[in-house]
């Protein structure tokens, strides 16, 4: 039984660690996307407060998620 749970739950190899590299940059290319299609959108016609906050809230999100993914590649690449 534990070494199915070590091939399950176990330690991966450092070559794993590209997985969070390629995460940040996918979260980084949706961050510019979703700014860009904020500010196309904003210059277009008037808009309401709620689509702001709703914007500012889905920028918040990408931006999160590039740098959680960032950090993680970067606690991965110099702990092994």
């Amino acid at each position: 039984m534990t070494d199915l749970a070590d091939k399950l739950f176990g330690v991966l190899p450092k070559e794993y660690c590209v997985l969070f590299y390629y995460l940040s940059v996918l979260g980084f290319v949706w961050l510019v996307v979703a700014l860009a299609l904020f500010i196309s959108m904003a210059v277009s016609k008037r808009r309401d407060a709620s689509f702001f906050i709703s914007a500012l809230l889905a920028l918040v999100g990408y931006g999160v998620f590039y740098l959680q993914n960032r950090l993680l590649h970067s606690m991965c690449a110099h702990s092994l």
